[in-house]
C-alpha cells in the first residue's frame, strides 16, 4: 500500500495527457521545485508567491486541485536557503587548489584545477605551473590565484596545432582564419564544442547501445534503459571533460543527464524540464554564471529552438528551419549586446551552412578522429587532408561575407527577423508556393538602402593596447591598415565586418607597431604587406610562410579610390637613411589622398625625421588629420612641424603624450583625440580638397 502511494505520488512529476514529452511542456511541479530552490539559493524570497500567484490566477488546476504544488514550492525554498553558501566577507577568504592539468584555449594556456571542496576548475596563471602544484585561489574572481608550492616547469606544455577536425570534437583550437571568417558570417557556434556536438555524438552512442541490446541473450535480464543510462551518462560527462567544460557543454551534458533519467524512469523528459534543469545546477554550482556570454547565449539558443519547433509541422525540413531560426532570433539581443555587431545574414548562413555541419563535417570529424585511434595512417591522412580542406574554404567564405552589403546593428536585426518570420511562414505551408511569395523580401534585402552603412565614407578606427593600430575602410569596401601593434587586433577587425585587409603599411619595425602581425596573417586575409627600410628579415619569412607578400612601399600607390603616398625621404626602394639615425627616424610618413580629403601618419618619426621632412618638401596646404608621432612624446612635435601641417584633427595614441605637445597641438585651433584603451572612430565625408600633383602611381 505504501509503495502505491509512493508511486502515486512521483506520478505527478511525469509529463501526462497533450503537454507531454511531444512538445517539451514542462509539468508544474518541476516548475515549484525549481523556483523554490532558485529562490531560496539566491535569496529571492517573493519568487515563491509570485510564482502562487500567477499559477493561482492563471491556470484553472492550481492550486485548486494539486494543492501541495505551492507547499512543495516552500519547501524546495527553504531547503535552497539551507544548501546557500556564506558569502566569501564571511567566511574564508579563498580555497587552496591543486594543479591537475594543462590546456591550451584560444591561445592562453589554462591550468585545470581541482579545489579542496571537489570541485574543478580552470585558472589562467601569470607563468607556467607543474602539474600538482599547489596554488592559493581567492574568492573575489577577478584577484589572481597565487602560486603556494612546486616551481614552474622546465618546458611549458605546447599549444595544440589549430585544426578543423580537432576543433569539432576535441575542443582545440580552430584555424584563425576561418575561425573570422565563421565569426563574421555568424557561424562561429559551429566551430565551439556545444550541445549540438555532443547531442550528436550521445544520439549516435544511444544508437549503437541499442543495436547492441538486440544482441544480448535474452536470459541476462538487462533492460535497455538501464543499459543506456549505465554506458552513455559516463560517457556525456567523461566528454565534456575532454572537451574542456564550457559552459555550453556542460549545459548540453545536464540535459542529457535530465532527459536520460527522466524519460527512462518518470518519463518526463520534456525539453523545458531538462532546460530548467540545467540552469538550477549551473546556478547552484556557480550562481554568477548567468553573466556569463556562453551561459546567455546557450540557453537562449535551446529555449527559442523550443518554442520555434511549435510553430511549424512536423516534418524535417521545418523542423531544421525552425530550429535555426528559433536559435538566431532568440540570441540576436545577446550578440548585439556583447559583440555591438550582426552579421546581416547570420540567418541565412545558418540555415545553408548548419546542416552541412551537422550532416556533414561534424560525424565526419568524428569518423577521422576514430580511424586515428583505430588506423593512425589512415587516421592522420584524413586529418591533414579535413585541414587542408577548411583553410581552402576560407577564401570562398570571405568572398561570400564580402558579396553583402553592411548594415548597422539595427538594420541587421531588423532584417533578421523579417527574414526570420518569412522563414517560418514558408515552411509551414507549400513550401515552393510560399517560397516564391517571399521571395522579394531576399531581394530588398539587398537593394533597400535603409538600415546600410553609408559606404561613400571614409572611416577610421585607432586602436592602443599595448601597442598601436590605424585601420582605414575607404569608400567601396577597400581597407589599409597602418602598423599592427595593437593586441587583440584580428577580433577587433572581425568585430567591424572587416575579414580582409587590402594592404598593410609598417612604418617601422618596433615591436609596438608589428607584434600582432604574424597573428593577424594567421586570422584574416592579407593583401601585400609594404615595409620601410631595416624591416626584420626573420619576420619577413614568417609571414612569407603564411602565404603573405611582403614587399617594399613604393613611393606612390593607388587603392581603390585613394592614393597612398611616402611623405619621409626613405621608402622601402630608394637610398637607405643615414646611419646615425635611429630606427624611429626612419619611420615611413604616409599621406592618404581620397575623397577630397588628407590623412598623415607620422609613425614615430622623431626630431632628424621631422627636420628633413619639413626641409625636404613645400607644405602639404590643409590636412584633414594627423596621426601624431611616437604617442606625443617630446623628442618629436616639433614646433616646425606643427607650423608646417596646422591639422584640422590631430590623433595621440598611447598614455605618454607630453603637456607641452598637447599645447602646441591646442594652440593650432585643432580637434585633437586622445586613444587610451578604448578605440578611436572617426568618420569624414567626401571633402572639397583635390589631389594637386599628378604623380606616376602603381596601380593596385
Amino acid at each position: 500500500m505504501k509503495i502505491r502511494k509512493f508511486g502515486r505520488f512521483f506520478s505527478f512529476f511525469r509529463n501526462r495527457g497533450p503537454s507531454a514529452p511531444d512538445n517539451g511542456d514542462m509539468n508544474p511541479a518541476w516548475l515549484y521545485l525549481l523556483t523554490g530552490w532558485l529562490a531560496g539559493f539566491h535569496a529571492f524570497f517573493w519568487l515563491p508567491p509570485a510564482m502562487i500567484l500567477w499559477r493561482f490566477f492563471g491556470h484553472e488546476r492550481e492550486p485548486w486541485r494539486i494543492r501541495w504544488l505551492p507547499v512543495l514550492g516552500v519547501l524546495a525554498a527553504v531547503a535552497g536557503s539551507a544548501a546557500r553558501d556564506p558569502s566569501p566577507e564571511a567566511g574564508a577568504a579563498g580555497v587552496r587548489a591543486v594543479v591537475t592539468g594543462h590546456r591550451w584555449v584560444g591561445g592562453r594556456l589554462l591550468h585545470r584545477v581541482r579545489t579542496a571542496d571537489g570541485r574543478g576548475r580552470h585558472l589562467a596563471l601569470s607563468e607556467p605551473r607543474s602539474k600538482d602544484a599547489v596554488v592559493w585561489v581567492p574568492h573575489p574572481r577577478r584577484l589572481p590565484a597565487i602560486p603556494l608550492a612546486r616551481a614552474r616547469p622546465r618546458t611549458a606544455p605546447a599549444p595544440v596545432r589549430p585544426s578543423l577536425v580537432g576543433s569539432v570534437t576535441l575542443g582545440h583550437p580552430a584555424p584563425g582564419r576561418l575561425r573570422t571568417g565563421l565569426r563574421h558570417a555568424g557561424l562561429s557556434h559551429v566551430l565551439a564544442i556545444s550541445g549540438l556536438h555532443l547531442s550528436l555524438v550521445s544520439l549516435a552512442l544511444l544508437a549503437a547501445l541499442g543495436r547492441l541490446h538486440r544482441r544480448l541473450p535474452a536470459r541476462w535480464g538487462i533492460e535497455r534503459r538501464w543499459l543506456e543510462v549505465a554506458a552513455c551518462l559516463p560517457f556525456v560527462w567523461w566528454y565534456r571533460s575532454l572537451t574542456g567544460g564550457a559552459i555550453s557543454t556542460t549545459r548540453a551534458a545536464l540535459m542529457m543527464t535530465g532527459w536520460l533519467l527522466g524519460s527512462r524512469f518518470l518519463g518526463a523528459g520534456g525539453l523545458w524540464t531538462g532546460l530548467a534543469w540545467a540552469a538550477a545546477c549551473l546556478w547552484v554550482w556557480d550562481p554568477g554564471c548567468w553573466r556569463d556570454p556562453g551561459f546567455q547565449l546557450s540557453f537562449s539558443a535551446v529555449a527559442g529552438i523550443a518554442l520555434a519547433l511549435r510553430a511549424v509541422p512536423r516534418r524535417p525540413v521545418a523542423l531544421a528551419v525552425a530550429a535555426s531560426v528559433g536559435a538566431s532570433l532568440a540570441t540576436l539581443p545577446f550578440i548585439w549586446l556583447h559583440f555591438d555587431r550582426i552579421s546581416p545574414v547570420f540567418l541565412v548562413n545558418n540555415l545553408l551552412f548548419v546542416p552541412v555541419f551537422s550532416l556533414v563535417v561534424i560525424p565526419g570529424s568524428f569518423l577521422i578522429v576514430g580511424l586515428a585511434f583505430l588506423a593512425p595512417p589512415v587516421g592522420l591522412a584524413l586529418w591533414r587532408w579535413g585541414d587542408a580542406l577548411c583553410l581552402a574554404m576560407a577564401g570562398p567564405l570571405g568572398a561570400w561575407n564580402r558579396a553583402w552589403p553592411e548594415w548597422t546593428p539595427a538594420g541587421a536585426a531588423v532584417w533578421t527577423l523579417l527574414l526570420g518570420a518569412a522563414a517560418l511562414w514558408v515552411v509551414r505551408g507549400r513550401i515552393l508556393r510560399r517560397g516564391l511569395t517571399a521571395a522579394p523580401l531576399l531581394v530588398a534585402l539587398v537593394v533597400l538602402p535603409w538600415g546600410r552603412v553609408d559606404d561613400s565614407v571614409v572611416r577610421l578606427t585607432f586602436f592602443h593596447l599595448r601597442g598601436e593600430a590605424s585601420l582605414v575602410r575607404l569608400p567601396g569596401g577597400r581597407t589599409l591598415l597602418v602598423d599592427a601593434g595593437s593586441a587583440g587586433l584580428g577580433a577587433a577587425c572581425a568585430r567591424r565586418g572587416v575579414t580582409r585587409l587590402d594592404r598593410v603599411v609598417v612604418t617601422h619595425a618596433h615591436a609596438d607597431h608589428v607584434q600582432e602581425l604574424v597573428r593577424l596573417a594567421g586570422e584574416l586575409e592579407l593583401g601585400v604587406v609594404w615595409v620601410g627600410p631595416g624591416f626584420p628579415e626573420s619576420l619577413r619569412r614568417r609571414l612569407a610562410d603564411l602565404g603573405v607578400t611582403v614587399a617594399p612601399m613604393p613611393a606612390c600607390a593607388r587603392l581603390g579610390p585613394a592614393r597612398i603616398r611616402v611623405r619621409s625621404p626613405h621608402d622601402g626602394r630608394g637610398p637607405a637613411p643615414p646611419p646615425h639615425w635611429s630606427t624611429n627616424d626612419a619611420s615611413l610618413v604616409i599621406e592618404l589622398a581620397v575623397a577630397g580629403r588628407r590623412f598623415w601618419f607620422l609613425g614615430d618619426v622623431e626630431a632628424a625625421g621631422e627636420a628633413s621632412l619639413v626641409r625636404g618638401s613645400p607644405a602639404p596646404g590643409r590636412v584633414d588629420l594627423v596621426k601624431v608621432a611616437h604617442h606625443g612624446r617630446i623628442t618629436s612635435s616639433s614646433p616646425e612641424l606643427w607650423r608646417w601641417l596646422r591639422p584640422d584633427h590631430a590623433v595621440v595614441c598611447g598614455e605618454g603624450a607630453s603637456s607641452v605637445v598637447l599645447e602646441r597641438l591646442a594652440r593650432l585651433g585643432g580637434v585633437v583625440h586622445r586613444v587610451l584603451g578604448e578605440p578611436l572612430e572617426l568618420t569624414f565625408a567626401p571633402g572639397p580638397g583635390a589631389w594637386e600633383e599628378e604623380l606616376e602611381c602603381e596601380e593596385e
